[in-house]
């Protein structure tokens, strides 16, 4: 057993506190760190399905590096640990497509749904019928790593959250032969998704300065349709960065655009 030092969600509490929002790099070196740990258990085909800010401890490196002078610095010295494994499944489902849902192998228990609703993907809130285990992961990892960007508060980030009640338009299968009922229910679907997009936007501000780069991978991460979703074995070859050019082009629109569609084929 390893007693980490915080959980993220006091990192970011105590970076609120300070008024200091994570740099670049801080969020380059975490993020990587994180998205190649569920890619691990996306090819062993385990998902999580209670992905928050609580359950991802922080841990100090042996070794002593440069800090901040803020508690909750996260440079190389600190080491992102998953925790709370208690509403994981390993599954047979491929991590790329959406499959149903069976009582005896998903992500709900005695009829309660285990992922905390906050950080919830709509198919997730809103019961749908079909449901990708490993996808609906990223989406609650975006809200982790939203709330990290923007060190929102939970009641900052519910006004942002999906909405239960909300029309499933996840629902319709490809838009084929809808309704105008169901176009309605598209629109509303996209006027909440465009509510994401609005706090994503808020972490681009000049309070906050988050680079085009992160706002590109948390709206991809973010998608209200699953499958527009980047899993997150395709994140972790955007994050690989071979060439180790992607610190110094964060803020190149077209180079970052090349990257994510580069990962997408």
């Amino acid at each position: 057993m390893e007693k980490a030092d915080k959980t993220l969600s006091k990192v970011i509490s105590n970076r609120k506190a300070a008024n200091l929002p994570f740099n670049s790099t801080e969020h380059l070196v975490f993020w990587k760190k994180i998205i190649n740990v569920f890619a691990f258990c996306t090819v062993f085909k385990i998902s999580h399905n209670d992905i928050k800010p609580s359950n991802i401890l922080v841990v100090k490196n042996q070794v002593e590096g440069k800090k901040s002078g803020v508690e909750g610095d996260l440079n190389d010295t600190y080491t992102p640990k998953i925790a709370d494994f208690g509403t994981s499944v390993q599954t047979e489902q491929d991590p790329t497509a959406n499959v149903r849902l069976l009582n005896a192998d998903s992500m709900f228990t005695n009829n309660m749904v285990a992922m905390t609703p906050l950080y919830a993907s709509p198919a997730v809130v809103q019961n749908a019928p079909h449901i990708n285990k490993f996808l609906e992961d990223v989406f609650s990892l975006g809200m982790t790593f939203l709330q990290m960007a923007g060190l929102f508060k939970e009641n900052q980030l519910n006004s942002y959250a999906i909405n239960r009640e909300a029309p499933q338009y996840h629902l319709v299968s490809r838009y084929i032969n809808m309704t105008e009922s169901q176009y309605c229910q598209l629109d509303a679907a996209r006027a909440q998704e465009a509510r994401l997009g609005k706090a994503i936007e808020a972490c681009s501000s000049k309070e906050y300065e988050l680079p085009y780069f992160f706002c590109a991978i948390l709206k991809n991460m973010l998608k209200w349709d699953t499958d527009e979703r980047l899993s997150s074995i395709k994140l972790k070859t955007i994050f690989e960065d071979p060439d180790h050019c992607l610190i110094d082009n964060l803020d190149n629109v077209a180079f970052v655009d090349a990257l994510i569609e580069s990962a997408r084929k």
